[in-house]
């Protein structure tokens, strides 16, 4: 038998326990009193799969510590709007957050899928121009809004009266992907603040 630390939560509070490697990811999500049923299961920022929550720690290679968060998905995914000729698409994500993960975990910045997993779907980063892009391949975001939300302002002229079909056309595949990421990066970011936490504590100055 053999014991692991792990941080199991949601997203508004967290706790840390010592359990035995060998439990279930749903036996100590129960234990810790975590509604699952409602959000994604994330194991060390990875969703987990079906059927993965009655697997153990073990199964997962996990020896000495991990991060356990059932995390709701925001009703408030990426938005698009029209003013004018500009179309304004607003993440749920802030720009101080994606710079947070470029520095300390830049991988979880890259969609990956693919024949095993193993091809780059989509990635999302800042930018120094103020007005950013977005494509099929990826978003930069080169402003913010009032509350820090990401936001890419791109031309956009409507040729037909079916303004909403058009956007989907356009943006369709890029904003399928940037919610996935929305999805997952908010257990990331509170991933590695967690651990600069306790890092910073850990520090003695003498």
């Amino acid at each position: 038998m053999s014991f692991i630390q792990v941080v199991v939560g949601n997203n508004v509070s967290r706790q840390t326990k010592v359990v035995d490697s060998s439990a279930s990811l749903r036996s100590v999500l129960e234990e810790a009193g975590i509604d699952y049923a409602r959000g994604g299961v994330h194991l060390d920022g990875s969703p987990v799969q079906a059927g993965g929550l009655d697997k153990s720690f073990d199964d997962y290679g996990i020896t000495e510590r991990a991060y356990l968060l059932s995390v709701v998905k925001a009703d408030n995914a990426a938005k698009i709007a029209v003013t004018g000729n500009a179309a304004v698409i607003t993440s749920t994500l802030k720009r101080e957050d994606i710079n947070l993960v470029q520095k300390y975990r830049p991988t979880a910045l890259v969609l990956m899928g693919g024949k095993e997993n193993k091809e780059e779907v989509f990635r999302i980063a800042n930018t120094s121009n103020p007005y950013g892009n977005i494509s099929g391949k990826g978003a930069m975001f080169g402003a913010e809004n009032a509350n820090g939300e990401a936001i890419i302002t791109e031309l956009f002229t409507a040729v037909s009266d079916d303004i909403k079909s058009e956007l989907a056309d356009k943006y369709g595949t890029a904003l399928v992907n940037l919610g996935k990421m929305e999805e997952i990066l908010p257990t990331v970011v509170e991933e590695i603040k967690a651990e600069r936490a306790a890092l910073i504590n850990a520090i003695e100055i003498q």
